[in-house]
């Protein structure tokens, strides 16, 4: 991986920066991981070497470890020196703290969004609320699963506080384990 200098706006000061296409990278191999964790392709509790999960997902080991960083940080994976990355196992009790996190932050973001969404957004909803209503009839877990992301989607954006999609957007996908 080569890093280039650029210069801040402070004088005299620089700072390393990635590589566009080496950020695409990460964040790619960041998708495909957590992917594999939320839906279980990685067993919860098994250990994994960094060769088996960079061959799994087909990418380089570079973004690939800086995408089991992110994990970690995240607490889907636990990274264990000279044995490999484990995945996280799911502890109910853990969960119902994280739900009860999530609760928060899901009532401050949907008010938000319900004070500040705009007359496009309403339509989207409506027909989200459709799909969902069509996915729940044939029950079609794939189907809700994708309306109920879109829905998520929609409802941070039009809450428009960055700060609190952030702090949640870490949680959706440890419940997205549970489904």
């Amino acid at each position: 991986i080569y890093y280039k200098y650029i210069t801040t706006t402070h004088p005299g000061r620089r700072r390393l920066q990635m590589p566009k296409d080496y950020q695409r990278l990460a964040e790619k191999a960041y998708d495909l991981l957590e992917e594999k964790v939320t839906s279980l392709e990685l067993a919860p509790g098994e250990i994994y070497s960094e060769a088996e999960l960079s061959a799994a997902i087909g990418l380089g080991r570079t973004p690939m470890r800086e995408a089991l960083l992110r994990l970690a940080k995240e607490k889907l994976v636990e990274m264990i020196p000279r044995r490999g990355v484990r995945i996280s196992p799911i502890d109910l009790t853990n969960h119902v703290a994280l739900l009860e996190t999530r609760k928060a932050l899901d009532v401050l973001i949907v008010t938000r969004a319900a004070r500040r969404v705009n007359a496009a957004q309403k339509t989207r909803l409506r027909e989200y609320a459709q799909r969902m209503t069509r996915a729940g009839a044939r029950d079609d877990h794939d189907a809700y699963r994708e309306v109920d992301a879109d829905v998520d989607a929609l409802l941070t954006a039009a809450s428009r506080n960055p700060f609190a999609v952030e702090a949640v957007a870490h949680l959706y996908a440890h419940c997205k384990r549970f489904w």
